[in-house]
């Protein structure tokens, strides 16, 4: 009887956990593709290159990206991601569309 009554009040629903987890999840990458929109928009109002001659990991953006992940944990794991970080020239083409209208 006193395990019954004493559970719901030390563990949480699992359902109510993931939907935390979620939403943490959420607002992390809510962030870290708003860092990537101010990189963005400042190498085009400074009308720098983004991408260079070289390796996409010595462009402008993405030197800039590293330079903001020394100071910002969440975004260096964004980077270092494999995939869906939305740092490709075609995102970033995209975004600056969406930024001019």
């Amino acid at each position: 009887m006193q395990r019954v009554v004493e559970l719901p009040k030390t563990t949480r629903d699992v359902a109510e956990a993931l939907n935390d987890q979620h939403l943490q999840e959420k607002l992390v990458n809510r962030r870290c593709l708003y860092k990537i929109m101010s990189n963005i928009k400042f190498l085009s109002r400074q009308n720098l290159a983004f991408r260079g001659d070289g390796k996409e990991t010595d462009s402008n953006f993405n030197q800039l990206l590293l330079l903001q992940a020394k100071d910002d944990e969440q975004l260096g794991s964004w980077i270092s991601k494999k995939s869906d970080k939305y740092t490709s020239p075609q995102i970033q083409n995209s975004l600056i569309e969406a930024m001019a209208h």
